[in-house]
């Protein structure tokens, strides 16, 4: 049997429009999982076992901007539920984003925004500043 690799930071560039399958298999795949078929329901436990197996403490999220707004929801869970630390990248975009989000907004504890004015040059992503 395969051992599973510790993991402590994943880091995650969501495509336009990501919705909470897309967020999930992101993350699966970042931590060389395959991503199976099935509902949002599915994705959405096999990511929490794998997050849990592979001992991750953040998810950093760049362009978070990408992320529907229904799909805030999503990463607040995977905060409650798992204690794992969720850093939101983006534009300014992402703060209206998250404003229209009442919950995710007022909840400060569950995500952290950060709006780096760097992140607009061409070809420029958080991992950069990592």
């Amino acid at each position: 049997m395969g051992k599973t690799s510790i993991v402590p930071v994943v880091y995650i560039q969501p495509p336009q429009k990501c919705g909470a399958k897309d967020l999930f298999q992101e993350i699966i795949e970042y931590l060389k999982f395959k991503a199976t078929k099935g509902t949002v329901s599915d994705f959405r436990g096999r990511t929490m076992e794998v997050l849990k197996g592979c001992g991750v403490e953040m998810i950093i999220i760049d362009e978070a901007d990408r992320v529907k707004p229904e799909t805030f929801a999503d990463v607040r869970d995977i905060y409650d539920k798992l204690g794992i630390a969720v850093v939101l990248v983006g534009t300014d975009r992402l703060e209206a984003v998250i404003k229209r989000d009442e919950q995710g907004y007022q909840s400060k504890d569950a995500a952290s925004f950060f709006s780096l004015s760097g992140l607009s040059n061409p070809g420029s992503t958080a991992e950069n500043y990592l």
